[in-house]
């Protein structure tokens, strides 16, 4: 069953008091990032967008933004914007249309009643949001609807040994540490780190699976806020995906070298 955009409104307030109230129900709550990187074959492109949803009980509230798409959202592919019904790197049905306000800007709302195996579906990772424009049909942004990550899933040590990337660029190691007091600190090593030799130490805020936070490396300086989308592996590796960064060197290569928690 899908409910009409015309319940968007009354469904809002508790969306926006769990938001407001630091999320009493995180399990029900995710806030992620559309890209052209998540879409089956990476699609080159200067759009982003964001999705925030919340269950509430066995209905979900969807509602995102998108900008700089390269042609206008083709509304002849079903809508031209979706939920669709698969894992991170697969392709799925799709699940559920979304209000989309159209051109190569704007905004996207839905509103669902869910039945039991679809909010399992949820709840394991299983939609994702996708856009199709017209000259990307099969999709210019995509953003996985996974499970949001709680601060007791961050708190440690991480390392990112030293790797080359596909595109040959070679990163050095570095290490970063996640306080129980939302401080995020930087260095270039483990060693580093635990000597207090950091390159960032800046508070940050965690909605959903994005974190916010005064990017300070060594390589930037700029005082404007950065996020970054987290996922988390199945093997317990944490990647940082780009979301919005002032500083774009290297930026985009993050998501290519995993963290891997460093024991105590």
């Amino acid at each position: 069953m899908k409910l009409g955009r015309q319940w968007i409104p009354a469904l809002f307030v508790p969306v926006l008091m769990a938001c407001s109230i630091g999320l009493a129900q995180e399990d029900y709550f995710i806030r992620t990032h559309l890209s052209g990187d998540q879409v089956v074959g990476t699609v080159e492109t200067e759009a982003v967008g964001t999705v925030t949803a919340v269950l509430v009980g066995e209905v979900l509230v969807v509602v995102g933004d998108y900008q700089n798409l390269s042609t206008p959202v083709d509304r002849l592919v079903a809508g031209g914007a979706h939920i669709h019904r698969g894992a991170a790197g697969e392709n799925g049905g799709v699940a559920f249309r979304l209000n989309s306000d159209g051109g190569t800007a704007g905004g996207f709302t839905g509103i669902y009643a869910l039945s039991g195996d679809e909010i399992d579906t949820l709840k394991s990772g299983g939609f994702y949001v996708q856009l199709h424009t017209e000259s990307n049909q099969a999709g210019e942004l995509r953003g996985q609807l996974a499970p949001s990550l709680t601060l007791a899933d961050l708190v440690g040590v991480w390392e990112r040994p030293a790797a080359t990337l596909s595109s040959g660029t070679t990163i050095e190691a570095s290490a970063v540490e996640i306080t129980a007091d939302r401080r995020f600190r930087y260095a270039t090593g483990v060693e580093q780190l635990r000597r207090g030799i950091t390159t960032s130490d800046d508070p940050f805020r965690l909605e959903g699976s994005l974190i916010t936070f005064y990017d300070r490396h060594e390589m930037c300086s700029s005082p404007e806020p950065g996020s970054y989308q987290l996922e988390m592996s199945a093997d317990g590796e944490l990647h940082f995906l780009l979301h919005n960064d002032p500083c774009a060197a290297g930026a985009a290569e993050l998501p290519r070298a995993a963290f891997v928690r460093v024991p105590e």
